[in-house]
């Protein structure tokens, strides 16, 4: 089928994410064709904009949206996936929202609507400390690699997509991006 895991019965799925988990890091490309994959957007971020007007996605390549689900939710579509990564980071450095909160905290603004716990032990097991502040630990770029690529894998699972697409290299080009425009 056109996607990769049509026509498959619910424990086929299971053994497969099973597979899938055992051999794959959290760097190996897109395996999927979820809507973040085909958006270029992994952290899975709304238009800033329906209508067309301009907004600070622009500055990382925003080109429209996909409405994605039956409840019209909305995924802004970058031309790049570098560029999305870097709005990522942009968004959560630069926004009032996040930035000065907790991980626990922020990160239950950001996806108010999910449980949380999941994402934050996944961030606790690549050694991200959840109790500092957004801002502080996107700050160092070692650990905000590990923070997109974590959030980017788990957005991609919740449309049961595959690993987190792009590689360490672009994860870090995208910081080194947003970093840029930031300052």
């Amino acid at each position: 089928g056109e996607f990769p895991n049509e026509g498959l019965t619910n424990d086929q799925r299971t053994k497969a994410k099973a597979l899938i988990d055992k051999t794959t890091s959290l760097f190996n490309g897109p395996t999927s064709r979820t809507p973040t994959v085909r958006n270029n957007n992994p952290g899975a971020m709304w238009p800033a904009s329906l209508t067309g007007a301009s907004t600070w996605q622009d500055q990382f390549g925003a080109m429209g949206y996909e409405t994605v689900n039956k409840f019209d939710e909305k995924l802004v579509r970058f031309k790049t996936l570098e560029g999305g990564m870097a709005a990522l980071f942009y968004l959560l450095r630069v926004s009032d929202h996040f930035n000065s909160k907790a991980w626990s905290e922020a990160l239950t603004i950001y996806k108010s609507s999910t449980n949380i716990s999941s994402l934050l032990k996944d961030l606790e097991a690549a050694a991200i400390d959840t109790t500092e502040t957004v801002l502080t630990t996107l700050a160092n770029r070692d650990k905000a690699i590990l923070v997109g690529a974590i959030l980017a894998k788990w957005e991609a699972e919740l449309y049961l997509g595959g690993p987190n697409p792009g590689t360490q290299r672009q994860w870090g080009e995208a910081w080194d991006w947003a970093n840029t425009v930031i300052t």
